[in-house]
């Protein structure tokens, strides 16, 4: 059983039912900003390499499936090499 299904277990038992629904409020608040953070990194990343004279479109595109963080990670480390 994993950790997520003994706290809403746990939090279940609690009748007012208050705690499982701030628990996913919180979720989905933290999973918008992630989102909000990947989506504001790819269109910095397509501006970045427009004004670099690469094609934006491609690197935005391959920042976004290969494991975006280390795909952000690597561009900022090779975008002043190539």
């Amino acid at each position: 059983m994993n950790a997520l299904a003994l706290f809403f277990q746990d939090a279940g038992r609690d009748d007012s039912g208050a705690l499982p629904a701030v628990a996913i409020i919180i979720a989905l608040i933290v999973g918008l900003v992630v989102f909000v953070i990947y989506i504001a990194s790819l269109v910095w990343v397509y501006r970045d390499a427009e004004r670099r004279g690469k094609s934006g479109i491609l690197v935005a595109l391959l920042i976004a499936f290969i494991s975006w963080p280390i795909g952000l990670i690597v561009w900022l480390i090779v975008r002043d090499k190539i």
